[in-house]
């Protein structure tokens, strides 16, 4: 009979895959949009079609010149909470900061991110509002001003 297990101390554990964000190319950023809905929205189906239908449909990455680099997909969220039928769709996502902090095609991703699925969200309501917001600590150690 043959011991298939692992000499003691020589047990290899695979590497930890590097994230993207540890490349010094990779910049964070959140868009943050705003959705009001109608009064007589169904939040239930409202909800259902955000996370089945629109999220699955949405990939900013993918109308990016970068496609395929190492940045990883966008990440999407639905919260709650700001008050009665408002909602915020939250993308996470990653993007080349060899340009400035928010360059133009950044706010552009931010924008097609809505466009492509206004329609079955305006089913329900309105954007109210759009944001991009980008990781400080990123940009000060880009302009040498954190040092640490």
């Amino acid at each position: 009979m043959t011991d298939l297990t692992e000499p003691t101390g020589s047990s290899q554990q695979p590497e930890p895959k590097p994230s993207p964000l540890d490349s010094s190319t990779i910049g964070l950023a959140f868009v943050l949009h705003s959705i009001k809905l109608n009064e007589a929205a169904n939040t239930d189906d409202f909800e259902r079609i955000m996370l089945h239908e629109v999220f699955p449909s949405v990939d900013t990455l993918a109308s990016s010149p970068w496609k395929g680099e190492e940045s990883t997909p966008d990440e999407h969220f639905l919260l709650s909470g700001r008050g009665p039928n408002e909602y915020v769709w939250m993308i996470r996502l990653e993007y080349f900061i060899h340009h400035t902090p928010e360059p133009t095609w950044l706010f552009n991703r931010a924008t097609a991110s809505f466009d492509t699925v206004k329609d079955k969200i305006e089913q329900f309501g309105t954007l109210a509002s759009t944001e991009v917001l980008y990781d400080v600590k990123e940009w000060r150690q880009r302009l040498g001003l954190d040092r640490s």
